[in-house]
């Protein structure tokens, strides 16, 4: 796996669409979307790249760690840009 291919493009954007799925879903736990992309992927993944062995299961379990990596670390910066930004205000009420 030299660099990211179009199937595994694909295949990270449809497990974010399917996380962003599941968080709507009122009863599903937190904790089980990873749980849940990981099955999706260990299912779907192999298929776009043409079948079931070792290597494309390899390749499904990265996919899901990058899309669920991406998507935390876009969240977290976001909040932690938003307090940062909170806590410049509260300083400039201050002085």
């Amino acid at each position: 796996m030299e660099s990211f291919s179009t199937e595994m493009i694909l295949a990270m954007c449809g497990l974010y669409v399917a996380g962003k799925v599941l968080k709507e879903i009122p009863k599903f736990p937190d904790w089980g979307i990873p749980l849940a992309l990981t099955i999706i992927s260990c299912i779907c993944t192999p298929l776009l790249f043409g079948g079931y062995n070792v290597f494309h299961f390899f390749v499904a379990i990265v996919t899901v760690g990058i899309t669920v990596y991406g998507d935390q670390l876009w969240k977290q910066t976001t909040y932690g840009i938003k307090e940062l930004d909170k806590g410049d205000d509260e300083n400039e009420l201050h002085n």
